[in-house]
């Protein structure tokens, strides 16, 4: 009976450590998908597809109000495309790559020039070069995933409410 209370106490307790470190490796790639501009360039992106419904819909006249009310959900929508991609970056990198590479990227200019070689040359660089082929990919298809289920979905949200397309 105390063996199997062991047991389980132990397997209990690794798969809450194999948690937590889970939890940590999304907070940092989180954390790097910030200070690369990841997050940066899919706020632009989000804001440019907007631009492109809104032109679809110009002569649509649909009210400013339900524009806010479609774009509040910005952060959200932003959140599950960093989601994804922490989940794709999850597969390649550990904390210690992941931490490296935020470190490279979070120099500005002429740091970070300093640095390159190093980092080309640091075992999270050198990972960085064997999978980026496959991470490029791998992040394609999961932009191209999200981007489109975005615009369909913004899409639907405004014919429900009567509003459609210019021809």
């Amino acid at each position: 009976m105390k063996s199997i209370v062991v047991v389980i106490t132990l397997v209990v307790g690794f798969c809450c450590s194999t948690q937590a470190q889970s939890d940590a490796l999304d907070a940092q790639i989180r954390s790097y998908l910030a200070v690369n501009g990841t997050v940066a360039q899919y706020d632009q992106a989000y804001d440019g597809m907007f631009s492109l419904i809104e032109n679809q819909f110009i002569d649509s006249d649909v009210p400013a109000e339900l524009w806010d009310s479609l774009k509040a959900a910005k952060n959200e929508d932003i959140g599950e495309i960093v989601s994804m991609l922490t989940a794709v970056y999850r597969k390649y990198f550990t904390t210690q790559d992941v931490e490296r590479m935020a470190k490279h990227f979070s120099l500005q200019g002429a740091d970070r020039e300093a640095d390159k070689s190093d980092f080309l040359n640091s075992e999270a660089g050198q990972k960085m070069i064997q999978v980026q082929n496959a991470l490029v990919a791998d992040i394609g298809q999961t932009s191209e995933y999200w981007s489109r289920d975005l615009y369909l979905n913004t899409i639907e949200k405004l014919k429900a409410k009567g509003f459609h397309p210019k021809q």
